[in-house]
């Protein structure tokens, strides 16, 4: 079975978004990141699956993908199950920015602004998604969705984690990332 197998399912599930869209009601569909700031992107409460995420941000700091760490914590915890810089998350290292095209992941169009992941991040009670700028330049404009199912599943049984099962027979694993941030080190000769 292929990695889009199970794409014509169907799932007892209501589609959700959070997004950073002007709640004025204006055309500013964005929310700026000042230097040392976290800010939430979504909180969900009960039992899920986040489905897609897309952010394009505009920052004069020409590292902002390796300065923006998303964190995503699932059930309550305290810790994050995911913490990444920002652009290797989205598969792009040293916080540089080009094209790239896999299964869950792409950066794109031209220079890999958009970025875009198709991960399935299932959660048994709640989830929270935050994204903190660790860099000293202001992020001028953060765009983002966050897209998610709710489920009225309840635990999955003999399971440390409670995942919902989204209509398969078998438990969703966690998401987790547990990703150390180290600068480079530079190669010597």
């Amino acid at each position: 079975m292929g990695p889009l197998s199970g794409i014509a399912n169907l799932v007892d599930a209501r589609s959700r978004r959070v997004s950073s869209f002007d709640r004025s009601g204006g055309n500013a569909d964005y929310v700026k990141l000042p230097a040392g700031e976290t800010v939430t992107l979504a909180e969900v409460q009960g039992a899920g699956r986040i489905t897609h995420l897309w952010f394009t941000i505009s920052s004069k700091d020409p590292l902002v993908r390796r300065n923006l760490v998303l964190r995503a914590y699932w059930d309550g915890c305290e810790h994050p199950s995911v913490a990444s810089p920002l652009g290797e998350f989205f598969g792009q290292g040293r916080g540089e920015t080009y094209p790239l095209a896999a299964l869950p992941l792409a950066a794109a169009p031209k220079g890999g602004n958009a970025l875009v992941c198709y991960f399935p991040m299932p959660f048994g009670n709640g989830a929270r998604l935050t994204l903190e700028n660790q860099g000293d330049v202001e992020v001028n404009a953060l765009y983002y969705y966050v897209d998610y199912e709710e489920v009225e599943v309840g635990p999955a049984r003999n399971s440390p984690r409670r995942s919902p099962t989204l209509g398969t027979a078998k438990t969703s694993g966690p998401c987790s990332d547990p990703r150390r941030r180290t600068p480079p080190t530079p190669t010597t000769t």
